[in-house]
Order: structure tokens, then C-alpha cells, then sequence
């Protein structure tokens, strides 16, 4: 049971390579929360206009889970943004607790390095 068990562990962590992304596609630059799609796909959406409050994303691994980046100082956690011909890059990591799905990366230049 446990060879079983440890197989059906390492299948699962494979697949979950495999689908993960290695870049965002592109930037989007939205008002407010209202102004985002239901559907996020590959794309990095900055909402706030000229003072970015928010990153929001859709979970590289491929779990569908919306990530809400807060870049407000006013609010903790915080992350720092460097937004540079069209590309983002984001400081600290970022880490989607186990309870979801596990996911643990870094994007810089809206390319994923997992972690």
C-alpha cells in the first residue's frame, strides 16, 4: 500500500510540473476590481490606475485560484512592485497556503520561477 501510495504521489507532482506556467502573457492595466475579467487566463492585472493598489492573477501551478497581491503599505502584507516596459516584477514571493494549493514563486519580468 505504501509503494502504491508513493507512486500515486510522485504521478500527481508531475502533473502538477507539467501544467504549470512559466510566464504571464501580458499586462493589464484596470481602474478597479470591477474591471476585471471573470476569467483571468495568463495575464498580470494591475488595478488602480496611476497608483497601483493590487496585482490580481490567476495560480501559475493551473488550480484556478485568484491571487489578490496587495501593494498598499497601509495594508499588511505587503509586496513591492517594479513595473518596466510592460513587465512586472513582484517582491517578496508570493505562496498560496497548502489548504488551496501549495504553490510557491517568485515573477520577475512576468517570468514565474517556482520556488
Amino acid at each position: 500500500m505504501a509503494v502504491r501510495m508513493n507512486v500515486f504521489s510522485q504521478l500527481w507532482y508531475a502533473w502538477r510540473r507539467l501544467r504549470r506556467r512559466n510566464r504571464f502573457t501580458k499586462v493589464v492595466m484596470v481602474d478597479s476590481m470591477d474591471g476585471l475579467p471573470k476569467r483571468l487566463e495568463s495575464s498580470l492585472y494591475v488595478v488602480g490606475g496611476s497608483q497601483p493598489k493590487w496585482v490580481v492573477m490567476s495560480c501559475p501551478c493551473g488550480c484556478g485560484e485568484r491571487i489578490d497581491v496587495n501593494l498598499m503599505r497601509t495594508q499588511r502584507p505587503t509586496w513591492q512592485l517594479l513595473l518596466q516596459g510592460g513587465q512586472i516584477s513582484l517582491h517578496p514571493s508570493l505562496w498560496v497556503p497548502k489548504e488551496h494549493c501549495g504553490s510557491h514563486f517568485i515573477i520577475r519580468n512576468n517570468h514565474i520561477t517556482w520556488v
